[in-house]
Order: structure tokens, then sequence, then C-alpha cells
């Protein structure tokens, strides 16, 4: 098994763990809705869309300290080389410490700065599936929670990221919708 893959194995086998001891907490955010890709690269911009989901647990290890974990599956669209554009998707997961930075009333604003992974794919024109990069780097997240009812909740977020690499990706993840707390 290479790095990449032992580092990905650990970092799920950490976030499984942390939402079984967060069952005692009940402090958990889960959001779903949509999400978007702006990947700044090679003087290009990418746009893509998707679905968005994250499960934060502010309160997991102290009063403000937890653990944050976003997954987005985007499609973008790709355009090789020759100006045919292709068909591509991201799978991207964050996940790392996370605390409240702001808590008013309905408001708050978590902060989660984590470790970040993505899978891109492409489909050819052919409908051949193509690994096309797989990245890591780090990546911050801050949402803007709106609580609207007891258990419900609104919420807007911006991800940045960076991935490491040979030449350095820079990537923007926005993302609106509705969650809930349990």
């Amino acid at each position: 098994m290479d790095i990449k893959r032992r580092i990905v194995f650990f970092a799920i086998l950490v976030i499984l763990a942390a939402y079984v001891h967060s069952e005692e907490t009940k402090q958990n955010y889960f959001n779903f809705g949509a999400g978007g890709l702006v990947a700044i690269s090679d003087g290009g911009v990418s746009p893509g869309f998707g679905l968005a989901t994250a499960w934060i647990n502010p309160n997991l290890f102290s009063n403000r300290i937890g653990i944050g974990t976003y997954i987005n599956i985007l499609v973008p669209l790709v355009e090789d080389p020759v100006g045919a554009t292709n068909f591509g998707g991201v799978f991207s997961i964050l996940a790392g410490p996370s605390i409240v930075a702001i808590e008013r009333n309905a408001f708050s604003i978590p902060i989660t700065l984590g470790y970040h992974f993505n899978y891109v794919i492409e489909l050819s024109s052919g409908g051949d599936m193509i690994p096309w990069a797989i990245n890591m780097g780090l990546g911050l997240a801050v949402d803007a929670v709106y609580q609207f009812g007891d258990k419900w909740h609104f919420y807007g977020r911006v991800i940045s990221i960076y991935n490491f690499g040979a030449d350095g990706e820079f990537l923007l993840l926005p993302g609106i919708g509705l969650g809930f707390r349990f």
C-alpha cells in the first residue's frame, strides 16, 4: 500500500472513531447542499458544480475544539488541449480540527483547518473513464450557520485548498444548503 493510500485510510479511521465518540456530545452539525469548485491553476479557471456534505462536531475534544469532515462530489467540465470539452468529476474530502469562532444566539461560524484529498477523473469522448489526478494538500473551511429551529439550520461555506505537488494547485469550493443537529 503506497503512502497516499495509507494516509487516506488512517484519516477515514480517525473520522469514524470521532463519529462514534461524538454520539456522547450531542453537538453534531450535519450539512447537505449544493457545492461548487473553482480550480485556479495554469492561468485558467475551471468551474464545476455538485453536491456537498459535511459533518462538524466542534465540541468533540473540549468545549470549543472538535473535528470537521467535508465531502464534495463535483462535476466540472474539462477541456482537452485540442479544444473538445470532455465530462469530468471530482471527489474531494477535507478533514481536521474544528472550532466555533463565533457563536451568537442562532448564528455561528465553525472553522476547520485540515488535510485535503481529492480524486479527479475524466470521461473521454469515447466514454472511457480516465484517472486524471490524485491530489493531497491543506485546506481551510469557514461555515456561516443560521439555526432556525431546534434542530435545523441554513449554512453557507467557503473552503480554500492548496494541493501540494510539482506545480501546486489552489482551489475554492463554495457551498450552500440545509443542515440539522443531532
